[in-house]
Order: structure tokens, then sequence, then C-alpha cells
């Protein structure tokens, strides 16, 4: 599987929204299957598996995916199942207003700056 150039796109605009690549990329292709195992994202990704694990586990910490273990019928660790826990719109959504929030921070941190830097040379 190859992420099309609208994808890779998405990968771009989400690191430059401060999210590293691992997990920008595991998101994309999570928005685009719903529900994957581990290996599934590491094929379809191009990550190795450490990567995938950073990814999905800093998006299950945002409340985007959820993980469940298989059981495997031999012995040896379970199979990750994961799922996207939002719709694509709410993820939009929560990407927008995770930055709005850090423009108007970032808005304030400089109004603060003007002021302190005014203050000073009145003094």
């Amino acid at each position: 599987e190859v992420i099309s150039e609208k994808e890779e796109k998405l990968v771009n605009v989400l690191q430059r929204l401060e999210l590293g690549r691992g997990t920008a990329k595991t998101l994309v292709y999570m928005l685009v299957k719903k529900t994957a195992r581990g290996k599934d994202i590491e094929r379809g990704t191009d990550l190795r598996q450490p990567e995938v694990s950073v990814g999905t586990n800093e998006l299950r910490e945002l409340g985007i995916l959820s993980k469940r273990d298989i059981p495997r019928k031999d012995k040896g660790r379970p199979l990750h199942l994961y799922a996207l826990n939002k719709s694509v719109s709410e993820v939009k959504d929560f990407f927008i207003k995770r930055t709005q929030e850090k423009i108007k921070k970032t808005e304030r941190d400089l109004e603060l700056l003007k002021t302190l830097i005014e203050d000073g040379e009145n003094e």
C-alpha cells in the first residue's frame, strides 16, 4: 500500500501542527482504515514497529484511538487491534480547536512580551 499524494499532504500538515511524523502517518492510515492491527499499520505506513508504537500510544492519549489485545491461539504476545474512537469530522475538529487554542496562547504571550519590554523601556 502506498499513501496517496493527498494523504502525504495531510501527514505534512499534521507534522506542522506538532505531531511527530510516525504519529501523523499512523493517524492518516487510521482515518482511512478505521481499524487495523499493529502489523497492518507498519506495512501500510512503511514505519517500523517502535514508530507505530509511539504513534498509536500518542493517539490513544489524545483519545483518538483505542486498543484491544487479541490473544493468540499459540503462545506469544497478543495481537494489538486499534480502532478509531472518533469520526473523521471529529478528528478534524479536534485539531482545529487544539491549534486555535495554541494560536490564542501565542497571541497572549506576544502581548505580554510587548508590555514587559515597553515597561522596561519606561523605567
